[in-house]
């Protein structure tokens, strides 16, 4: 007689031995988890503290913001019509210090390089804004960042240490004399790296929060949602992430760094001691 499984039976089988219907995403499964260059980045990054201080050690990380998409789920009686995702889209950069103390200007990178949203606003108010043909990071753009900074530094007689992925855009071309460089280990940023551990998308999180309250507020305005929602621009986007990331709390970033492993809770604590 010929097996044949029931709904019922092929549910209690799989909920037996484990076995769910999963989704394959993100980088983990090319991370390099060679355990010498894990421990060896760590030993390092211990000595640089030592010789920097968590004030004077950064860490910086693009990612890209689809800034007029919204939740594809929420919470109704009833199902409602779904409403294109939008794919408008800018890159961001996102640098801080390991105590938080610093988060530097966000740089959001579009395709234009004069939007007519920008025109008669202070856009550098809330952004450092640039541009490039697909709206990526680029090594003209980096290295025109990573320059400014320099400078800025220089000024200040202060000394960095700047921490990095291996990603083409990141090439230096230009002499610095107040920032060196250490680049990750080949594959280990979802591992190393705290921008991914944690901080863009506590980031991420407020941006969209605020951009959703503003959505809400303008239909319980009267206004209609679509229209609600193409009428996030560029210079509504640039003011939301200027509140976002003053969102993004230093124990927040700390606590990025330290799962990172950058940093230990001892150093955290005996930090903020000696600063009391």
């Amino acid at each position: 007689m010929k097996f044949k499984a029931s709904r019922g039976w092929l549910e209690k089988f799989k909920l037996r031995n484990g076995i769910k219907l999963r989704k394959f995403h993100g980088d983990s499964g090319s991370v390099n988890h060679d355990e010498k260059s894990i421990t060896d980045f760590n030993e390092t990054m211990s000595l640089k503290i030592e010789q920097y201080g968590l004030d004077n050690v950064y860490n910086a990380d693009e990612t890209g913001v689809f800034y007029k998409a919204i939740p594809s789920k929420s919470v109704c009686t009833k199902s409602r019509p779904g409403i294109k995702l939008s794919k408008d889209r800018f890159s961001l950069l996102l640098c801080a210090n390991c105590s938080g103390s610093d988060k530097r200007r966000p740089v959001m990178i579009g395709r234009f390089k004069s939007p007519r949203c920008f025109k008669n606003f202070n856009i550098g108010k809330y952004v450092t804004y640039t541009h490039s043909n697909k709206a990526w990071m680029n090594r003209e753009i980096f290295n025109k960042w990573l320059s400014d900074f320099d400078c800025e530094l220089a000024k200040k007689k202060r000394k960095i240490l700047l921490v990095i992925d291996q990603c083409p855009s990141h090439q230096i071309i230009v002499t610095l004399n107040s920032i060196e460089i250490l680049f990750l280990p080949s594959r280990t940023s979802s591992l190393l790296q705290p921008m991914d551990q944690g901080i863009i998308k506590c980031f991420k999180a407020e941006f969209t929060n605020l951009k959703i309250n503003d959505i809400i507020e303008k239909v319980e305005a009267g206004e209609n949602c679509q229209n609600a929602i193409n009428g996030i621009t560029l210079k509504t986007a640039a003011i939301l992430t200027f509140f976002a990331w003053n969102k993004v709390t230093p124990t927040t970033i700390k606590n990025c760094f330290r799962h990172a492993q950058w940093i230990k809770c001892e150093t955290i604590t005996i930090n903020s001691e000696s600063k009391n």
